[in-house]
């Protein structure tokens, strides 16, 4: 499984990195050590449905979550924005957050079985759901932030750039994961994946669970941001053959299946 830094990083994803981007402006964040039980009241009342609070009242909450947790500056800036929306709802009521859905097997499992599931897939909304846009990023973090806190998350991006096979065309190899940055594919693959660990580091700091699948062989693993993923958090990696959960046939190693825990 692996992930990425973006091909050839755009200057505000090398600033994010280096962490140079400007503080969260208006969060007005403070390091009082002496309010973290107010803070983790306001963020208990906010997270419950009933109130149904918006983001002014947790935005500093939440920011100061995500700075300690080391999301990028500009991450958190960009979620601070989101949670000032006017009426935007941001009440923590999903169970799971399926991206990359396909057939939205998992969401229908968790709602057959009772729970609150939300899926985000392209095929079904182009627009709102187009993971590599600014407004379907806007989107992929709303949701996001609507999933409960000890839930779970499960991201299963395209694969197709990233197999074996199709390193003659994207040029990807353990010494040179970026790949063939002049080619769409190869470019759009980048920063989906760039953007799925920051996903992940999102929910790591808010206590949600994620998992990111891929199939076995997949060079993601080998892309900078995802090797900086897992020099600064515990990744752990499940791999398994499909047809234990019922696949037709084996299809060797297409469930290489990260977990964070």
């Amino acid at each position: 499984m692996s992930a990425t830094w973006g091909c050839q990083p755009e200057n505000e994803e090398a600033e994010l990195l280096a962490g140079r981007c400007s503080a969260t402006q208006g969060c007005e964040l403070e390091n009082n050590e002496g309010k973290e039980e107010e803070e983790q009241a306001i963020l208990a009342r906010c997270l419950q449905k009933e109130h149904a609070v918006h983001g002014p009242e947790i935005c500093a909450v939440i920011a100061q979550l995500l700075l300690t947790a080391g999301v990028p500056l500009v991450m958190t800036q960009l979620v601070c924005t989101l949670l000032k929306c006017p009426g935007v709802d941001l009440t923590a009521d999903a169970d799971m957050t399926e991206y990359f859905a396909g057939a939205r097997e998992v969401t229908k499992a968790f709602l057959k079985a009772g729970l609150a599931a939300v899926s985000y897939e392209i095929k079904d909304d182009p627009v709102m759901q187009d993971y590599c846009s600014n407004i379907g990023w806007l989107h992929a973090l709303h949701l996001g932030l609507k999933t409960k806190r000890g839930a779970c998350s499960l991201s299963a991006p395209v694969c197709s750039s990233w197999v074996k096979i199709n390193v003659g065309t994207s040029g990807r190899s353990k010494t040179r994961p970026l790949g063939n940055a002049q080619y769409p594919s190869v470019a759009t693959a980048n920063r989906m994946m760039s953007r799925v660990v920051l996903l992940c580091c999102i929910f790591d700091a808010l206590g949600i669970w994620w998992l990111v699948e891929q199939p076995m062989g997949s060079l993601m693993q080998w892309h900078p941001r995802w090797q900086w993923l897992m020099s600064v958090r515990a990744v752990y990696r499940l791999s398994f053959r499909m047809r234990t959960f019922g696949a037709a046939t084996d299809k060797a190693g297409m469930g290489d299946l990260q977990v964070y825990s």
